[in-house]
């Protein structure tokens, strides 16, 4: 194994990707007054210093913050309420006002200020990284760098999986880290390990297996650092940032079906190229749209699975009339899903209107969805063992899916919006012979 410098590759790399990114690249946070004391402002405070009628006009923050961007411009921002409900406005301001502010500052008497950063989405940031170094990182960087040597790849090994930890928990020891940065730092590791799959076979098709890796480590890396800076940039909250995810997820599926029926993707396909284009530009089309839904459609924290669920759901359906009719051309299978998906989806929205689910509650309704299915194939397997149809498995599964799904969401109804009319219009479940009724 080559010595020296291939030892800090994983640092090398996580660091010069992740670092800069989850910092403040551009600007950084200056001092309200001359003696670097005040870093940040309350209302409070700034009543006591008389710093109220010189800043820029906002009312109701929580705190303020002063920064000086790269070309020695300065901004306020000032932080209204907490956790999902945090939201930011800023301000440009002239070096004058900058000079006025530490020259109103310059006779006060205040001690040293040690701010504690909003830090509610650190723990599991730092968790996804640490899952992502054990199990994806540790063992792909030996892979791309070719390193066969059990002994340094097994070092390779644990300093990249101990990188994972250490460079981002320095990387954001004085930042803000929102549960919306944490769940955007995991999804954009995750999927950009499938971007970077993807984008190495637009590349260059016949690329070997370590240029492929490769491409699918730097993509996740990458993936993070952008998933930080949309969450930060964009000033998502939660709900926001879980719409972002699902719609992503959705874009890219319905990306996919769009292949199909068109033709890119399939078994007479000689060119994948443009089927993956389609792909990729789903999943950034479903990131930037997420959050503009959510807020139209006032999603809680756990709304958006309700949607995903229903689209998967309908696309369960449509691949059970697919099954049953032995379909085989792409066009006519890419179609059906695509449709499914569509309609599942609207339902899904629909449902998600009448409820305001928390993260919990929204995972409870997945994994209720999930039991559902398994059980529905499971007592299809009862009573006909392998001999039953491949469609009467896919549809059992989707309708104890659906069943499951409602139940536990009507459990939730009632709990969480009251505003709405529950009188006629409820979609109504009949299973077998009319003898049991699911109302929601």
């Amino acid at each position: 194994m080559p010595a020296g410098p291939v030892w800090l590759v994983p640092i090398a790399l996580l660091g010069a990707c992740v670092t800069p990114l989850l910092g403040q690249s551009d600007e950084r946070q200056q001092p309200f007054d001359s003696a670097g004391r005040v870093v940040v402002l309350t209302p409070q405070l700034a009543t006591r210093l008389g710093l109220d009628s010189i800043l820029p006009g906002a009312a109701g923050y929580r705190v303020a913050r002063l920064y000086r961007r790269a070309d020695s411009t300065y901004v306020v921002e000032f932080v209204f309420g907490t956790g999902p409900l945090e939201h930011r406005t800023r301000y440009d301001v002239p070096t004058q006002l900058v000079a006025r502010l530490r020259e109103a500052t310059r006779d006060t008497h205040v001690a040293a200020q040690v701010e504690r950063r909003f830090q509610e989405g650190r723990a599991a940031l730092l968790r996804s990284s640490v899952a992502l170094g054990l199990g994806f990182y540790g063992w792909a960087v030996p892979a791309v760098l070719d390193v066969n040597d059990p002994r340094g790849a097994g070092s390779l090994f644990f300093l990249t999986s101990g990188a994972s930890f250490f460079v981002p928990f320095l990387a954001t020891r004085t930042s803000d880290v929102t549960r919306a940065t944490a769940s955007l730092y995991w999804y954009g590791a995750t999927r950009g390990i499938g971007v970077g799959l993807l984008t190495s076979d637009l590349i260059d098709p016949q690329a070997s297996g370590r240029t492929t890796l490769g491409f699918a480590l730097v993509g996740s890396v990458l993936g993070s650092a952008v998933g930080v800076m949309y969450g930060r940039g964009g000033r998502l909250s939660h709900g926001e940032a879980a719409a972002a995810t699902t719609y992503g997820d959705l874009g890219a599926i319905a990306g996919i079906n769009l292949a199909l029926t068109s033709g890119l993707y399939g078994d007479a396909t000689r060119s994948e190229r443009g089927g993956h284009a389609l792909v990729l530009g789903g999943l950034g089309a479903g990131l930037v749209l997420g959050p503009a839904i959510a807020r139209r459609e006032a999603y809680g924290e756990g709304d958006p699975s309700v949607v995903l669920n229903g689209a998967l759901l309908g696309m369960g359906a449509a691949a059970t009339f697919l099954v049953a009719t032995d379909a085989q051309n792409d066009h006519v299978v890419g179609g059906t899903l695509i449709a499914g998906e569509v309609v599942g989806a609207i339902a899904g929205n629909l449902l998600a209107r009448r409820v305001s689910l928390t993260e919990g509650q929204g995972t409870i309704t997945s994994l209720a969805m999930l039991g559902g299915a398994l059980l529905g194939a499971g007592l299809v397997y009862i009573a006909g063992g392998t001999d039953a149809d491949p469609a009467t498995y896919i549809g059992a599964a989707t309708a104890g899916g659906t069943a499951a799904m409602l139940l536990v969401l009507g459990s939730y109804r009632d709990r969480t919006r009251t505003s709405f009319n529950s009188g006629r219009g409820d979609p109504t479940l009949t299973i077998g012979p009319g003898f049991v009724q699911l109302r929601f």
